[in-house]
């Protein structure tokens, strides 16, 4: 019954805090500051910086800004729809013809994952434009 009543208690604190505006990893920060407060006797400051520093220093944290990075630069340059200009021609006399090509540029390359929705617009203005929607 514990148990029960200490979940209760700290998901009412969790609301609490983003109730009142508190952004949610400072919020679940708070609430686990307030667990070891109550129930260990190591010192909050030194577990959490710990804690928080170890996870936040990895290498594979970096991967996702580069991604970020690299669909941005994809998009201002437009270098997506000159991709999409290249391989339409090619894929044409395919059946299907430009939904294939979309799906054969988003196999093909790996920096597509990083954007797929600067491209997913691109290709619905052009598959608009030749009236090939439904």
């Amino acid at each position: 019954m514990t148990e029960i009543l200490l979940t209760i208690f700290f998901i009412s604190v969790l609301l609490f805090f983003l109730g009142s505006g508190i952004w949610v990893a400072l919020s679940m920060i708070g609430v686990s500051a307030i667990g070891m407060m109550l129930f260990t006797s190591r010192p909050v400051g030194d577990a959490m910086a710990t804690t928080i520093w170890g996870t936040s220093s990895s290498w594979t944290l970096t991967a996702l800004p580069l991604f970020v990075w690299m669909g941005e630069i994809l998009f201002r340059t437009k270098l997506s729809e000159n991709l999409f200009k290249g391989l339409s021609p090619w894929m044409q006399k395919l059946p299907g013809g430009l939904i294939i090509c979309s799906n054969f540029r988003l196999f093909s390359s790996n920096c597509c994952n990083s954007r797929q929705d600067v491209y997913s617009r691109i290709k619905k203005k052009k598959l608009s434009r030749k009236n090939l929607t439904r």
